[in-house]
């Protein structure tokens, strides 16, 4: 029985849809040499309704029910090339791949997924990394406009793409990493 009828089912007739989708070669097969992660999941292309929609769906069915969230599944989302499910984990494990090609499972603990709600709420017409790392390496992004830079500066200015050191935050505090860094890149 699904418990979340009313969010799955309503028909969304606005033009705006988010995409869901996964880039594999950030580098752009090694020209820029300064990225440090290959692989990447981008959810973006959304207003503030989405926001408002997906945020509390995820609090609902994963905080609240405890239920893994298909992101194929919800009507305004769009996948372009791949399939995510957000699971809840004993340990913040982010996104990993299956054995399907291009399907992935973001697996966070309920703090960490608190967090990445707040941090979804919060992106406006701008991003937020809700996980920077997994063992797989695959980076999970939230952003309006589907870029991780500042559009109002030339590309070179924002170039390389940082990480953080391995157990602390962009705000300098320890930190899972994930839900925490706010900007990869070093200006």
């Amino acid at each position: 029985m699904n418990l979340f009828p009313i969010v799955m089912q309503t028909d969304f007739t606005q033009n705006q849809t988010m995409r869901l989708e996964y880039l594999d070669d950030i580098s752009d097969g090694g020209k820029y040499k300064d990225v440090l992660s290959e692989n990447l999941v981008r959810l973006y292309d959304f207003e503030h309704t989405e926001t408002i929609q997906l945020t509390e769906l995820l609090y609902q069915q994963l905080i609240i029910a405890g239920q893994s969230l298909k992101l194929a599944t919800v009507n305004f989302i769009q996948s372009i090339n791949c399939k995510l499910t957000l699971e809840l984990s004993s340990e913040d494990k982010g996104i990993l791949r299956t054995q399907n090609a291009n399907e992935f499972v973001c697996k966070l603990t309920e703090p960490t997924w608190t967090k990445a709600i707040e941090y979804m709420k919060a992106v406006g017409n701008s991003y937020n990394w809700l996980c920077d790392t997994s063992k797989d390496d695959i980076d999970f992004l939230y952003s309006s406009g589907g870029t991780w830079w500042d559009e109002r500066l030339p590309l070179t200015l924002v170039l390389p793409v940082v990480r953080q050191t391995e157990n602390q935050s962009a705000f300098g505090q320890e930190s899972n990493s994930c839900s925490g860094s706010t900007n990869k890149a070093q200006l």
